[in-house]
C-alpha cells in the first residue's frame, strides 16, 4: 500500500473538500491528515506524517456532499 506525506498530499491534491476540489493551503491538509491513522516517517527535511491511499480515499467520500 502506498503511503503519501502531507507535503506530496498537498501538491498532488490528493485530499478533497466538500466540493471536490483540492484544498488551497498546507495547513489544512495537515489538520485533516493528523486526525486521520498516520504514522511519522523520516524525510530528507526532517519527520512527516505520512497517510495510506485507502485512508485518502475514504476520507474523500465522506466528504461528499450529494
Amino acid at each position: 500500500m502506498k503511503y503519501y506525506t502531507t507535503g506530496e498530499i498537498y501538491r498532488l491534491g490528493l485530499l478533497k473538500n466538500r466540493n471536490g476540489k483540492p484544498f488551497k493551503h498546507k495547513a489544512s491538509v495537515y489538520k485533516i491528515v493528523k486526525r486521520l491513522p498516520n504514522k511519522v516517517i523520516d524525510t530528507k527535511w526532517g519527520p512527516s506524517l505520512s497517510v495510506s491511499e485507502l485512508d485518502i480515499k475514504k476520507q474523500n467520500e465522506a466528504n461528499v456532499v450529494y
